[in-house]
């Protein structure tokens, strides 16, 4: 039979503690500690050692007494608590079992800090970094701690206490290639500790006198170097590093200064490796090291690559339409996917691209990966293509690997399925069905300095160049595709240039950051500006940007025109290719000229745009006011002519006539009033022809007659408060069932009657619409841009009863919308109701019978007219009535 004694035991050690001590002096029993440690079994065994009335004496300077305190209980009974000790304590105790070689208790304190260290760095990270630098014993927790600062550097640098870090740790961290922090603000971090460690130096850089300077230069000189200068903005670089120049070498400011103003040059005092960070929820900056050396198959290679976060399932959706949206064609990519209820990460490295080709795509240098646990590299396991290998590219799947790995969304969104197919990849230990609860997929690029394209934008004095990767541009421009490929491409030390002279730098800039994130902001742009991209886009064919410019300048084209119409027609007609925009906005001038002819640019309007406006046959102004702006135009050529024509010699009517020779007969003389004609064109008849004065002396003089010299159309202007002239045009092809856009219109539509100028009852629609032959109806829907109507060939009457029609038709559309028009036309025999007590009512189909009030009118699917989607009850705020006329 056997006991267990150890609790007494421990107990009954314990209880040999029991003796008087001071604080800083204990008693012991040597062969307890000749057992507990190798420390005292060694030290207790040297020859000369101190002795003092028998007793052994021995000192340890570098331990705490309470440290002490602890370990010696430790020694006695086995026990120690360590459960609430904060991590500056903790350290200390590591601190001296390491000295004392406790073995045992060195590695339960270590996991307790490595267990707790984000709380302990967020209490005191300070604290933390000096025992561990001081104490070179404990140099794998230092490099687990500095990962974590370097990984989450908040910590740190927003501790109230961060100015009280030592030089030599913050040389340290400074020198670390993973520190997770833009430049600019390691820069401001730096200058906030040397401002602290001198107190006498004022925080103003610009009050500074040269003993300032210098005092400032000794804190900072072993930091300087450490810094990226050439990763800092020149923005930010002017405003936040600029100030303290001074403190630099003058070596090192040319250097900087060339690198900012010298296309590609290389500077001399760059740190040994470009900084690289992960926006990432998965992974760290260690990771983007393993991928690095993966993809280049090599060991030790720090960050030549730069991993942009394209696509988040967490934040963008975990759809396949999702994924394809973010991630095609942007080149090769890295997915990342993190198993659910464990650290561990799966992925893989595609060189080529993701498209939704509905195809195999082949690709080599592949591979895919498994990390067990993501925060332990050794138990990382990647595998390399064996030979060719494919990604698979269809829309409704996510990233998939051969036939290995992928989300095809066949088991749903979360399952990931493996295959342990020997044809792509060697096996991965993994499952067949992997619950994945997020997924990253990262754009790869190698850094800056590793360019391969040139490209010279723009001419002097507004040039620059540009670099960029060939493998970014060919996926994302058709145009960059094309003129990358071409043989007799220019080349450069094994470069491509490329030159695009009419592009203006600060749009290409723009559009090269587009084409590597697929992020653009157009948002508070100029229309000058938007037409400036869209003119790139369009010769750098990239479809959706085009369209997305396209969209905006619509959408905004009235502040655009109201602030610059000559700018803008300008640009729109000189690119051929805008011609659909520059219909737009010919349109949008015609149907408001305003915009245009009240403008104090008006003048400065090119002779070629102002000749296609004036051949408009919907420019929306009298003739009278577009001969106004004519000779106020005219004059403006010519600063030497006299504003008083009655001043005028043979020389001006001759210089005036070459001016406007092309604009006369665009001019319809026909359609301006007597009295206008005499006081305001006949001053001017000099520079016509004497055939063109004689044709109007004889229009206005001679009943009936018909001028030799008008303009094919007349001009027509519409008196409505709902439509314009391009919805005249449209009702005249309807009319005449014409499917072609006619601009000449063979009808006047004279206004008779507006429910909101002459009151919405019926009889005040019959007193003004009866009896005046063909009419079309046109209703404004309430809180909306849609229009309703019909077209009634014969007329309107008052004599309570149905009036058979032929040719007539009813319609829908919203009038910014000209492709939303709906039009049909009556089938069989049809009629109008002529009601003393209804308004305008086309068959039993569309109308107002006032039995519901006064503004709503009524709509029933049924014959004679083939159906329009409209509703049964429409609130109408507003109709009118157009008398037709056939010219």
């Amino acid at each position: 039979m056997t006991y267990n004694f150890e609790s007494d035991l421990s107990e009954a050690f314990g209880q040999l503690l029991k003796t008087e001590t001071d604080y800083n002096e204990f008693h012991a029993h040597s062969c307890i500690l000749r057992c507990r440690s190798e420390y005292f079994n060694k030290t207790l065994s040297a020859e000369n050692i101190e002795k003092k009335d028998g007793k052994y004496i021995i000192k340890l300077p570098n331990i705490l007494p309470r440290v002490f305190n602890v370990i010696l209980k430790y020694f006695y009974t086995d026990k120690i608590d360590i459960a609430n000790k904060t991590g500056t304590e903790l350290l200390n105790f590591m601190f001296a079992s390491d000295e004392l070689m406790l073995k045992k208790l060195t590695e339960l304190i270590e996991n307790s800090i490595i267990k707790n260290q984000q709380q302990f760095l967020q209490n005191d990270p300070i604290g933390i970094l000096q025992i561990i630098y001081y104490c070179k014993s404990l140099v794998n927790l230092q490099e687990y701690f500095l990962d974590k600062i370097c990984s989450d550097p908040g910590i740190l640098f927003n501790s109230d206490k961060f100015t009280q870090l030592p030089a030599p740790l913050l040389e340290i961290i400074l020198k670390r290639d993973d520190l997770n922090l833009k430049e600019i603000e390691i820069w401001e971090n730096l200058i906030k500790w040397g401002l602290a460690q001198e107190k006498s130096l004022n925080q103003d850089v610009s009050k500074w006198n040269q003993d300032d300077i210098n005092i400032f230069k000794r804190i900072l000189y072993k930091f300087i170097p450490l810094i990226r200068f050439y990763e800092i903005s020149t923005e930010d670089y002017f405003n936040k590093v600029k100030p303290y120049e001074d403190i630099f070498s003058k070596e090192l400011r040319d250097d900087i200064l060339k690198f900012y103003m010298i296309p590609g040059y290389k500077p001399k005092y760059t740190p040994r490796h470009p900084k690289c960070y992960a926006d990432s929820i998965i992974i760290n900056q260690e990771h983007l090291i393993i991928f690095t050396d993966w993809i280049d198959k090599k060991k030790d290679i720090k960050y030549i690559y730069n991993f942009n976060l394209l696509y988040r399932a967490s934040r963008d959706g975990n759809t396949a339409a999702a994924f394809h949206a973010k991630c095609d064609n942007k080149g090769a990519t890295i997915v990342v996917a993190k198993i659910t209820n464990s650290e561990q990460i799966i992925g893989g490295y595609n060189p080529l691209f993701w498209d939704s080709s509905n195809s195999n795509k082949s690709i080599k240098d592949s591979f895919i990966f498994s990390i067990a646990d993501k925060n332990d590299f050794l138990s990382a396991k990647v595998v390399y293509s064996n030979r060719k290998c494919h990604v698979q590219c269809y829309p409704n799947c996510g990233p998939i690997f051969g036939d290995n790995l992928g989300l095809s969304f066949y088991s749903g969104p979360n399952i990931w399925i493996y295959s342990n197919s020997p044809h792509y990849y060697p096996p991965l230990n993994l499952s067949n069905n992997i619950n994945v609860d997020d997924y990253e997929v990262f754009q790869v690029i190698k850094n800056k300095t590793d360019y391969n394209v040139i490209i010279h934008i723009g001419k002097e004095p507004n040039f620059k160049e540009f670099h960029a990767h060939s493998c970014v541009l060919r996926c994302r421009s058709e145009y960059f595709n094309k003129t990358l490929s071409a043989e007799n491409i220019e080349k450069k030390d094994g470069k491509y240039i490329t030159k695009l002279p009419n592009i203006f730098p600060y749009v290409f800039d723009a559009i090269l950051k587009y084409l590597y994130t697929d992020k653009i902001d157009i948002a508070n742009k100029s229309g000058i500006e938007l037409l400036n991209f869209m003119l790139a886009s369009d010769e750098l064919i990239m479809k959706k940007l085009t369209k997305l410019v396209e969209d905006s300048i619509i959408k905004n084209q009235q502040q655009f025109l109201q602030n610059d119409p000559i700018g803008i027609l300008q640009i729109i007609y000189y690119c051929k290719s805008l011609v659909n925009l520059q219909e737009y906005c010919l349109d949008k001038i015609c149907s408001d000229p305003e915009i245009l002819f009240n403008s104090d640019k008006f003048t400065q309007l090119p002779a070629p745009l102002l000749e296609i406006i004036l051949k408009r046959d919907d420019l929306n102004l009298k003739e009278i006011v577009i001969w106004e702006n004519l000779i106020k135009w005219g004059l403006s050529q010519e600063e030497s002519l006299n504003q008083d024509v009655s001043k005028w010699n043979q020389d001006d009517i001759n210089v005036f006539k070459r001016i406007m020779y092309k604009f006369i007969p665009l001019i319809k003389f026909y359609e301006i009033s007597t009295e206008d004609y005499f006081n305001k064109v006949k001053p001017y008849e000099d520079i016509f022809s004497k055939e063109l004065r004689d044709d109007i002396l004889k229009f206005y003089m001679i009943p009936g007659y018909k001028p030799k010299y008008a303009p094919r159309y007349p001009k027509y202007n519409i008196d409505s408060i709902i439509i314009n002239q391009k919805l005249i045009t449209l009702f005249a092809n309807w009319i005449d069932k014409k499917k072609e856009n006619v601009k000449y219109i063979p009808y006047k539509f004279n206004l008779l009657y507006r429910t909101s100028r002459d009151g919405n009852t019926a009889a005040a629609f019959h007193a003004k619409c009866d009896k005046k032959g063909a009419t079309i109806v046109i209703a404004k829907i309430a809180n909306s841009e849609q229009i309703i109507g019909g077209y009634n060939p014969l007329f309107w009457d008052s004599s309570k009863g149905k009036k058979n029609i032929s040719d007539s038709f009813i319609f829908s559309l919203n009038k910014s919308n000209l492709q939303s028009a709906n039009v049909v036309y009556s089938t069989g025999e049809c009629y109008v109701q002529c009601y003393p007590n209804y308004g305008p009512i086309f068959g039993n189909n569309l109308g107002l019978d006032f039995l519901k009030g006064p503004n709503i009118w009524g709509y029933y699917n049924s014959k004679p007219y083939p159906p329009l989607d409209l509703p049964t009850n429409i609130n109408v705020d507003n109709y009118e009535v157009f008398q037709v006329i056939k010219i």
